[in-house]
């Protein structure tokens, strides 16, 4: 926080607040951003999967302009599966199933298997 130790963080925090960043959002908060608007766009229902709408959301984002839509469109085969392990399991509260999803993506990347390697390359998006 600017100003610190000269100033207390509350009147940093207010000071800054009105300036925009110029930094862009990270990778996970933007993925957690598209997850929770694929949902509302869905609806809580949970019926319906949501792999389309996410996979329509990130079919809206040029490829090639953001690294992270690249990242996660290369990484598609790891949210998909996020997505059906979640939305399967119907033991989670429909509000917290973004953070759920995410946790588990980043759970599938971390947990790698010489099959998984083999089925994300055939299921890169483009």
């Amino acid at each position: 926080m600017a100003g610190l130790p000269d100033m207390g963080w509350r009147q940093s925090a207010k000071r800054c607040s009105p300036l925009k960043s110029q930094f862009e959002e990270g990778q996970t908060w933007w993925l957690f951003k598209l997850i929770c608007r694929a949902i509302s766009s869905q609806g809580i229902s949970r019926e319906l999967s949501l792999v389309q709408p996410v996979n329509s959301q990130l079919e809206k984002q040029k490829y090639g302009t953001d690294y992270r839509a690249v990242e996660v469109k290369k990484n598609w085969y790891h949210l998909r599966r996020a997505i059906e392990t979640i939305s399967n399991s119907r033991t989670h509260h429909p509000s917290s199933l973004s953070y759920r999803i995410i946790a588990e993506y980043h759970n599938n990347l971390r947990l790698r298997s010489p099959e998984d390697l083999l089925f994300e390359e055939e299921e890169q998006l483009k």
